[in-house]
């Protein structure tokens, strides 16, 4: 995740175990890196994550290459995604496209990456978000 993702993660704690933050080129805020400095950061980053030794990445955007590539290079073994042009040769294992909300793509990418056989959709597989009482009070 970016670090213009951190806030959307401040509720869903008990969704995850932990959070890695790479500042992704293109998706910058703020001025853009140069291209060398592009390239380094995706050898920083790749090392970094093959050291964690993951055996698996989603790249849940559809045209997000560099997150392909970079768990290609960080030596995941199983690099699963949309198929596109621009991520097709970082990954491992391809889902076709659909004419779909992103929520079922997703749905579809994490049951494939699990092995489950459903059929996923956002009316059938709703996301149900809790909040807590200050929560609701600071909105």
């Amino acid at each position: 995740m970016g670090p213009w993702g951190r806030a959307a993660l401040l509720g869903l704690t008990d969704a995850y175990d932990e959070a890695l933050e790479i500042p992704f080129p293109a998706f910058e805020r703020t001025q853009r890196a140069g291209l060398w400095r592009r390239w380094a950061l995706l050898r920083q980053e790749a090392s970094r994550l093959r050291a964690m030794d993951f055996d698996a990445a989603l790249i849940f955007r559809p045209d997000h290459w560099w997150g392909a590539m970079l768990a290609a290079f960080a030596g995941i073994p199983w690099r699963l995604g949309i198929e596109t042009p621009a991520t097709t040769p970082w990954l491992s294992h391809l889902l076709p496209p659909r004419r779909e909300h992103a929520a079922a793509t997703n749905l579809r990418l994490a049951a494939a990456l699990t092995g489950d056989a459903m059929h996923p959709h956002p009316r059938t597989h709703p996301l149900a978000f809790t909040l807590s009482r200050q929560a609701r009070d600071e909105a």
